[in-house]
């Protein structure tokens, strides 16, 4: 499933991109994002943790339509999914989850090269087939080349 997704968001980010993509970090762990300017673009997010006896990976991939597309600011929704998995403390079992996800987000550019964005939604859990946590997270984006 790694691997798809990998060449889903490579050939997503040459195509719809074009050089122009950004990088970041967040609530949600380090961001890629495809050319903010189009009506299309590709979010891919990673994110892992590690505390005492346990830890986290998740892995996401994102296509969204700005629905305002104005310079300074982008009002988008989207549909995505991903991975989630890890292990809990005092258990040797490794527990997966993949989702569905239906990202909202605003992203707001502070200059040319740096934005900010809030981004809220749900997410449906395929593996145990019930509606996940509220999603909410905050970044913070440079963009190459814009």
């Amino acid at each position: 499933m790694k691997k798809i997704l990998l060449a889903i968001f490579t050939v997503g980010m040459i195509s719809s991109s074009m050089a122009q993509m950004g990088v970041g970090i967040g609530t949600a762990g380090l961001n890629i994002k495809s050319d903010p300017d189009k009506t299309f673009a590709l979010l891919f997010r990673q994110n892992a943790s590690f505390g005492n006896e346990q830890w986290r990976f998740s892995s996401e991939l994102n296509g969204v339509a700005h629905l305002v597309n104005k310079s300074d600011i982008k009002f988008y929704i989207g549909l995505g999914g991903g991975l989630d998995f890890g292990k809990n403390a005092g258990s040797n079992k490794i527990e997966g989850n993949t989702y569905v996800k239906f990202p909202v987000g605003l992203e707001y550019f502070l200059s040319d090269r740096w934005s900010i964005a809030v981004e809220s939604g749900f997410s449906y859990f395929l593996t145990q087939k019930l509606f996940g946590r509220g999603l909410g997270l905050f970044e913070l984006t440079y963009y190459f080349g814009r």
